[in-house]
This record gives C-alpha cells, structure tokens and sequence, in this order.
C-alpha cells in the first residue's frame, strides 16, 4: 500500500479545518482535523500545476477571504471560503519572496525573507503599496512578531534589531531598534 504525504509550508486553522497550500505542486487543499480526511479545493489561478513552493507561512483571513503568502509566486491568491472562488491578484513590481504576514485592520503586511521591506495589502481597495526600512539594516527575515492595541513590533533575524509601527497603519513611519542603545527612525 503506497502512502501519500501531503507537504506544505502555508496553511490556515480554523476550529477543526485546515486550509493546506501545497509545496511540491500547485494546489489547495480542506482537511478536517478530527477525522484526518483531506479533499482537494483547487489549483491557484495563473499557475502551473507543478509550480513549486507558491505561498508560505500561515494564510491570513479576512472577513470570507483567505490569503496566501506569496513565496515563489508572483500572484497575491485568494480564495473566498463562501463562494469557493479562488483568484489571483498580480504582483507586479511588488514580486518579491515573502516569508510571513500579519493583519493590521483591514491592511496584510507581507515581509521579505530577502531584504528589508514590506508589501501592504489594502484588501478593501485590493491595492498594495511598499514600506522601505532603513537600508542601513542589512536585509533578512523579518521572523516573528508582537501585536498589541497600537504597536506592531517585528524582530529580524540577521540583525539586532526590532521594527516598531503603528498597528492601524495610519503611519508608514517605522522605528528601529537597534542592540541596547541605537535607535533610529525613516
């Protein structure tokens, strides 16, 4: 009996479903987490089907939509969890490796796992737009990050430092925290 492993490196929890984007190949998956049963969703639009490592990190949700971290992809993917719709918005210049996200109000902030920037993600006016960090920092993954009522504060991992920023996004000012005594601002 051949067993199947299904790999991935993005996907979505929610109560007892998992949403898998796959790794080896382009497609989306539903898996119930009690019963362990998996079913196929989908290919990602403007995709080939043996396009490898398209998203990564955890998806984030907002409202019915799930969206995808784009990795190798060169295409923000949606799937709206109503409708079973899935679309694809195109990067453009924005293309980049992104290796997580988080959620700030109705904005997805994607960093690169590649340099020190962010993509915004607009999802009420589906537009995005780019945060430049100091580039005095050398570039590297932004790798976790704390979320309160007004901060937003990532940590890199090639550098000593944190980004703070507003959690509403109101402000694209960004302030870096650098070893115990530096710190600047852009």
């Amino acid at each position: 009996m051949e067993n199947n492993v299904l790999v991935f490196e993005s996907y979505y929890v929610c109560e007892n479903d998992i949403w898998i984007s796959a790794r080896d190949f382009n497609g989306l998956f539903h898996g119930d987490l009690q019963s362990g049963k998996t079913d196929f969703i989908g290919h990602f639009p403007n995709q080939k089907i043996y396009d490898e490592r398209l998203h990564y990190g955890k998806a984030i949700m907002v409202e019915s939509n799930l969206y995808f971290t784009p990795y190798q992809s060169e295409f923000l993917h949606i799937f709206n969890m109503k409708t079973g719709l899935l679309r694809s918005i195109g990067l453009g210049s924005y293309k980049d490796k992104y290796a997580s996200s988080v959620l700030l109000g109705k904005k997805i902030c994607f960093m690169t796992s590649s340099s020190m920037r962010m993509l915004v993600f607009d999802c009420t006016l589906e537009s995005f737009d780019r945060i430049e960090i100091d580039n005095q920092i050398e570039g590297g993954v932004f790798s976790n990050y704390i979320l309160t009522k007004e901060k937003c504060i990532f940590s890199c991992i090639k550098e000593n430092a944190l980004i703070v920023m507003d959690s509403n996004m109101l402000s694209k000012t960004v302030k870096i925290l650098i070893g115990e005594t530096d710190d600047r601002y852009i």
